[in-house]
């Protein structure tokens, strides 16, 4: 038979008596929490290919949004977006990926990252990951975006996120500030 042990009480440091215990965690709240808690976690997926062979910003189709408990917290984004590049000419290409948050109507370019590709001589294909690890401070309440999109740097180029039904993911943690 197993036995179980329950504490309802401990010892005063100075021995003279004892206190009750209580459930502490009951009354927690987010804003009692100790600042760098993680305090919630929400997480995106996408896996339909999008395509884009032009040198516009588009949309990738990863997106996801969270509202703050606090305008004092901090979001920490992380993104794994894989990708596809196709160059049917023998000219250097670029990819540019950016991270873009919105708040309301207002939009925030967070981020950009450049993935080169150099041409040889010959038509090429290249998979990559486009990868995000970055702490915002949005300092509002109200429901957060992020989303990533994609342009190239010139025609004559295909890029592609989702290659085949590959998952994106996009996780976002809101940590007490």
């Amino acid at each position: 038979m197993a036995s179980t042990l329950k504490v309802d009480t401990i010892q005063t440091n100075d021995g003279t008596g004892t206190i009750a215990l209580q459930n502490q965690l009951s009354g927690m709240t987010s804003a009692s929490m100790p600042t760098g808690s993680v305090i919630q976690v929400v997480q995106g997926s996408h896996s339909t290919g999008v395509n884009q062979g032009g040198t516009s910003y588009a949309a990738t189709g990863l997106t996801q949004a969270i509202t703050p408990s606090s305008a004092s917290s901090k979001i920490l984004i992380l993104v794994s977006q894989p990708a596809f590049m196709s160059v049917d000419n023998t000219s250097s290409r670029t990819a540019f990926f950016r991270l873009y948050r919105d708040i309301g109507a207002a939009g925030t370019e967070l981020e950009i990252k450049e993935y080169d590709f150099l041409g040889p001589t010959a038509v090429y294909d290249s998979s990559f990951t486009y990868s995000v690890n970055y702490l915002d401070s949005p300092n509002s309440t109200a429901s957060v975006s992020y989303r990533t999109q994609f342009k190239l740097n010139g025609t004559s180029a295909d890029i592609k996120t989702s290659s085949g039904g590959c998952k994106a993911n996009i996780t976002l943690m809101e940590i007490a500030g």
